[in-house]
């Protein structure tokens, strides 16, 4: 009996961490997509690696020209599966405040559907966990 109540807990923290992660993770895009409400066309300039083996990430540096400045500078978002390409142009919405904080035209998408995942598989573990604390 004390160890299934140990096993529900231990799926229950790992629910509520998960879950937590994912809530906080939406509010950090949804955070940025309200301070960037600037717009201007970017270009890509070089897409860098980072990982290795199976598990590179790539990630966009952009230039791009706000408030009558060229800037440079490495996207927060990264994936496995890049959607762009060296030389593309795409959409930027940057802060007015600091252009240096940016976000590219449907970031928020891929970050809202990261923090659903991760929202979901806390919900999964705290199921678990109660369908283990149910059985004991």
């Amino acid at each position: 009996m004390e160890e299934l109540f140990a096993v529900a807990a231990v799926l229950g923290g790992l629910g509520l961490l998960c879950f937590l992660a994912g809530a906080l993770y939406w509010r950090a895009a949804l955070r940025r997509d309200r301070r960037c409400t600037a717009r201007t066309q970017g270009v890509v300039t070089e897409l860098t690696a980072t990982g290795s083996g199976a598990r590179v990430t790539f990630c966009p540096v952009l230039r791009y020209t706000a408030d009558g400045r060229e800037l440079t500078r490495r996207s927060g978002f990264a994936s496995t599966r890049c959607p762009f390409t060296t030389g593309q142009q795409t959409t930027v919405r940057y802060d007015p405040q600091d252009p240096r904080k940016f976000v590219l035209e449907g970031e928020l998408a891929h970050r809202r559907g990261l923090a659903l995942r991760l929202a979901l598989i806390g919900a999964g573990f705290l199921l678990l966990a109660l369908i283990a604390l149910a059985a004991g």
